[in-house]
């Protein structure tokens, strides 16, 4: 499944849910930094292709 439409997906379930616009705002923001690190740095479409090295690298590109 790609990553776009997960991310639509998820915010979808959000409005659903009834969460405030600055909690959607939040997550809007945190969740596509996210998607354009793994597009940009690793060529990811898919969330299949996403493995732990990935999430890690990202995590350690946030420290910095």
């Amino acid at each position: 499944m790609f990553l776009e439409d997960i991310y639509k997906e998820f915010f979808y379930e959000l409005e659903i849910k009834n969460y405030s616009s600055q909690t959607i705002k939040g997550y809007k923001n945190n969740n596509l930094a996210f998607i354009n690190y793994l597009k940009n740095e690793f060529n990811i479409e898919e969330v299949e292709d996403i493995t732990t090295k990935h999430i890690k690298s990202y995590l350690m590109n946030l420290k910095k």
